[in-house]
């Protein structure tokens, strides 16, 4: 403001200065000179939903005028006089409001140049209800746009952004109810960049710039401690929110995926959902918009708190919250949830409640993990993890001291040696003292079966857990694919030298360990205590699925019996296909497919109550299935992504869309797809109805297709397409890939 009152005081006296030879005197030597100016008695007027009018005066030393924007309908206010000059008065009429809504508007009262125009400008808002009570004026008790400074992607190893508690001076908070709010968050960070708020992507006025990103579930962004008096019961509030997946590009806001709550002290049971709507004329899709929860307090707590909770990883963000007083809406009682407790110092207890960079101490807890990056202890008030980056030199049950410093890592606090982000340097690691050697008997652990482990992904937690599954060994990764997972995949964490024995590779185990968080939004990490072949009878067969030509022929089936002693039998659900076993080998016959369309079936591999099923498909008649091998195609550790090439008759392409570029790396023999990279498959004027990829390395993220089905088990794609786009949902690595066609 103070810019451009100097700018326009200074146009003034060059015009002046100029014109000074053919004027006597002006209208604003005649007003009291200087730059024009207006002022209003009120900045808000409120009417019932019968008619009415209000006088609103005005000072001024200028000519002014009255103009009118409306946010509900047209044409319902008359100001009278709406031309003026020098200090008067108008009087704003409404008619009786039948709309059966509140509506709003804004009168603008500006003061005039003679040469300029239009010059200075006050507000009034102009609200009238659809009941006898006039609406609430409105009063902005909070509001930050979260730009207090530029948020940089140097985080991390450096090309990161940076989380709510690595960059508190993101905060720009106004307004009274915000002299003491903090801010925290898990798995949200502060981004900018291009399809801001205030890009062509908004449908809102917003603010540009800084805008808060929910990562990996779960996440929440948090506003705490906003101050309010006792009579502000009635309240809305506002925010900016965008949902882009870009997996799926179609896709509208989930509002189930996405939730708002309120509580009086920001304890785990104490939160109220709000609900939000939309304007009508908001496009949902990929666009941002702005958010609208109207409430009241059935009682005004002396702080609120505000919680942003996302359930859809890195498709959600928001920008512009804002608290004002209202008309209020949906009732809201707030429970007191559990008591406040200021941890005793030198506790796990206290080391978490720690700010992340500063330091704390732990006096004595019992290790009860180790793993070769550290170790996990804890005392009665908690657990914590000791990244201590070597191999663990403390024994499970030994009492020790920690002081160190504290951090976040995937959500959850740890001592650990911190990077400095200008020097690339680490500070000093961890101090651990130990008190002495002790035991421990670890706790029954949580059993997670399939969708345990999936359902872990949504609400990771450190604990004592137990899986079963596949144990597959690929250099310094050992991962355990669980029967009935659709996505999680177990991984051991940097085991202890001779806690796995190689020789499991390829086996079924039982892992039971301290679950550490989640990476990748896929992988549970593990810190291992126990690894032990399974002991449950467990039936597994190789491949999980056939396909044949139109010709027929026969193919094989491994199936794989362990710990128990049951013959193993098969048989089919089609005549098409027949069934034979020998010992372990069930063979399975497709008769010549002479139809036109292709023909499906199941076989079931049975030993006892355990079963297995394969699925069986035939091409047709006018259909044909090609394997392309990778190693066929490239030369060593070709970079694939923003390329196009021709495998036999399909065209491919690669589209880098993340930090990591996909690869053809000579070593694996295969490519790495990265999570988000897009591959297309052009069958170059050929119809696809099936694509099956061959995988290795543990690495199987699923595949989404922009047409079609992708089954996550079989790693098959089926549909009836020229042309298939794939984005890695998280990374893959495949070897050959087998296409069927017509």
């Amino acid at each position: 403001m103070v810019k451009k009152m100097f700018f326009k005081s200074l146009m003034t006296t060059l015009f002046a200065a100029a014109a000074v030879s053919f004027v006597g005197c002006s209208d604003d030597d005649e007003k009291g000179g200087g730059n024009p100016e207006i002022n209003v008695s009120t900045t808000s007027l409120q009417f019932a939903n019968t008619e009415g009018s209000e006088m609103v005066s005005i000072t001024s030393n200028a000519d002014w005028k009255v103009e009118i924007e409306y946010t509900d309908g047209e044409g319902w206010i008359t100001v009278v006089p709406a031309l003026g000059s020098g200090d008067g008065s108008i009087t704003v009429s409404v008619p009786a409001n039948d709309t059966g809504s509140t509506r709003k508007a804004t009168l603008k009262c500006i003061a005039m140049h003679p040469v300029y125009g239009a010059w200075d400008t006050k507000k009034i808002s102009v609200s009238q209800s659809a009941t006898d009570t006039p609406p609430v004026e409105e009063k902005v008790l909070y509001a930050d746009n979260f730009d207090g400074k530029l948020a940089e992607k140097t985080y991390g190893s450096g090309t990161s952004w940076p989380f709510i508690d690595q960059f508190p001076e993101f905060a720009n908070p106004e307004g009274p109810a915000a002299t003491d709010v903090t801010y925290t968050g898990q798995n949200a960070s502060v981004r900018n960049g291009s399809g801001d708020s205030a890009s062509q992507y908004s449908l809102y006025p917003g603010s540009g710039a800084n805008n808060i990103f929910f990562g990996k579930v779960p996440a929440y962004f948090i506003v705490n401690g906003l101050q309010l008096t006792p009579e502000q019961s009635k309240l809305t509030l506002t925010f900016g929110t965008e949902y882009y997946d870009g997996n799926d590009k179609t896709a509208g806001f989930d509002k189930s995926k996405f939730h708002v709550l309120v509580s009086k002290n920001g304890q785990d049971n104490s939160w109220v959902e709000l609900e939000y709507t939309f304007p009508a004329t908001a496009d949902l899709v990929g666009k941002w918009n702005l958010a609208t929860a109207d409430f009241t307090l059935t009682a005004v707590p002396e702080k609120l708190y505000i919680k942003f909770l996302a359930e859809a990883a890195s498709v959600i963000r928001i920008d512009d919250v804002k608290l004002s007083t209202s008309e209020g809406g949906q009732s809201v009682t707030l429970p007191e949830g559990d008591p406040v407790v200021t941890p005793d110092e030198g506790t796990v207890a206290s080391a978490i409640a720690t700010a992340d960079g500063q330091s704390a101490t732990v006096n004595e807890a019992t290790v009860v993990g180790t793993y070769n990056k550290g170790f996990l202890m804890q005392d009665a008030t908690g657990k914590i993890l000791v990244y201590t980056n070597e191999t663990a030199t403390v024994t499970i049950g030994e009492k020790v001291k920690v002081e160190g410093t504290v951090t976040t890592y995937g959500g959850f606090k740890q001592f650990a040696a911190i990077k400095d982000q200008a020097s690339g340097e680490y500070g000093p690691a961890p101090v651990v003292t130990s008190l002495g050697s002790g035991s421990f008997s670890q706790p029954a652990p949580e059993v997670l079966d399939g969708a345990g482990m999936d359902a872990y992904l949504n609400a990771p937690a450190v604990k004592y857990i137990e899986y079963t599954g596949t144990l597959n060994i690929s250099g310094n990764y050992y991962n355990v694919n669980v029967d009935g997972a659709s996505k999680a995949v177990g991984s051991i964490a940097y085991p202890m030298e001779g806690q796995v024995n190689a020789a499991l590779n390829g086996t079924v185990v039982t892992v039971r360990g301290y679950a550490l968080g989640v990476s990748g939004n896929v992988y549970v990490n593990t810190m291992l205590v126990e690894l032990a072949a399974s002991t449950e009878p467990l039936l597994i067969v190789d491949p999980e699925s056939l396909s044949f030509d139109a010709a027929g022929g026969e193919k094989t089936i491994t199936a794989t019996l362990m710990n128990s002693t049951e013959a193993i039998t098969a048989e089919s659900d089609n005549a098409q296909f027949t069934t034979a076993v020998s010992g372990n080998v069930v063979t399975v016959t497709a008769k010549a497919n002479t139809g036109a369309d292709a023909v499906t079936g199941v076989i079931t591999v049975k030993a006892g109550a355990l079963s297995k099923s394969v699925a069986v498909s035939q091409n047709g008649a006018n259909s044909t299935t090609v394997t392309l091998t990778m190693s066929d195609y490239f030369t060593k550790n070709t970079n694939v992504a923003d390329q196009s090439f021709t495998f036999g008759d399909f065209g491919f392409s690669f589209t880098k869309n993340n930090n990591s570029t996909s690869n053809y790396n000579a070593g694996d023999g295969g490519i790495r797809f990265y999570q988000n990279d897009v591959m297309t498959i052009d069958g170059n004027g050929k119809t696809m109805t099936s694509i099956k990829f061959t995988t290795y390395g543990g690495k199987n993220g699923p595949l989404a297709p922009d047409t079609g089905a992708f089954d996550a088990e079989t790693l098959t794609w089926t549909g009836s397409a020229a042309k298939v786009a794939f984005t890695a949902t998280a990374q893959i690595r495949f070897s050959a890939i087998e296409i069927t066609y017509e």
